[in-house]
């Protein structure tokens, strides 16, 4: 190296060193440098997603905790609306519910036939918890009985009458009256706290 410099002038010998030292800090900015610049802005950006992330995060948890009470409020609703359903899912309390309210009204039970299958209201038994039932009850007694007992069943939430066959032929002396009651009966309520 020292015969290449010693042929040069002052000004190339300048030149080249310059040019040497520019050729070793550029190394060192490539070699050095550059991956921990590289990492920096790496982690920059990573910092960027993280802040972005935890103000989703903190914004799901307001809505979360919304979530929450409109849910207790739900539950809530839910459970007083259940109560306003008939209130018997054996079908002996049914049978006892049905024979005192005719024997209140004044007519005489003579029979009584529960469906044995209990239809979900909206047809999908899975996810239904309100199921219709259907009971058919024969009665004697005066047809205005049977009208009287008719009215108070109208403003019931859980029970309605579907059909009422009246027969003015005397069985015993007292005309029979075959009504259809339709109940509908509430499944129990799972719902978590």
């Amino acid at each position: 190296m020292n015969t290449v410099m010693k042929n040069r002038t002052k000004r190339e010998k300048i030149l080249i060193t310059f040019t040497l030292i520019l050729l070793i800090a550029c190394t060192y900015f490539i070699g050095l440098f550059m991956p921990a610049l590289q990492r920096l802005q790496r982690a920059n950006t990573t910092l960027d997603q993280l802040t972005l992330r935890k103000q989703e995060v903190d914004f799901s948890l307001m809505g979360l905790a919304d979530a929450r009470a409109a849910y207790k409020t739900l539950r809530a609703k839910a459970i007083d609306a259940h109560d306003d359903f008939w209130p018997f899912t054996d079908n002996n309390e049914i049978d006892r519910y049905l024979t005192n309210m005719c024997i209140q009204y004044g007519l005489a039970p003579k029979s009584l036939t529960i469906s044995l299958e209990r239809l979900p209201i909206n047809g999908d038994a899975s996810s239904s918890s309100l199921e219709s039932v259907i009971v058919h009850v024969t009665v004697e007694g005066a047809f205005s009985k049977v009208v009287e007992l008719s009215d108070s069943v109208q403003d019931s939430p859980y029970l309605r009458i579907n059909q009422i066959d009246y027969s003015a032929a005397r069985t015993q002396g007292q005309p029979s009256t075959r009504i259809a009651f339709e109940i509908f009966v509430q499944r129990a309520l799972d719902l978590p706290e």
